[in-house]
């Protein structure tokens, strides 16, 4: 009877946790841009201290600050100082979207 208790938590453990990413470590000390660094149009600097710097040349010029809150699933909520919010989606540990850009780590 133990090892069936046992095999269901070590089974409903790795359920839980089935295709989640740690958005920390994959996030914090790159850089994150679109299409490429040696074209970037688009840049995110997301900090430990849970805020975010996302800047673009694209329609004249802009940048955007806020916070990022890791609401798993490997979505990443964000919440922009002008009181938007939008969803990030961690597709690998090099790569994530946000709408159907894709940005790549370097």
């Amino acid at each position: 009877m133990k090892k069936v208790a046992i095999f269901i938590s070590i089974v409903t453990v790795l359920l839980v946790n089935c295709g989640t990413k740690n958005a920390e470590p994959v996030l914090i000390g790159y850089d994150w841009v679109y299409p490429d660094m040696n074209n970037a149009i688009s840049a995110w600097k997301f900090s430990s201290d849970g805020t975010f710097n996302y800047s673009t040349t694209m329609f004249g010029g802009n940048t955007r600050k806020g916070k990022w809150e890791d609401i798993g699933n490997s979505q990443i909520r964000l919440k922009y100082n002008d009181g938007k919010t939008g969803v990030l989606v961690i597709t690998s540990n090099k790569t994530f979207k946000v709408g159907s850009t894709t940005y790549n780590r370097y």
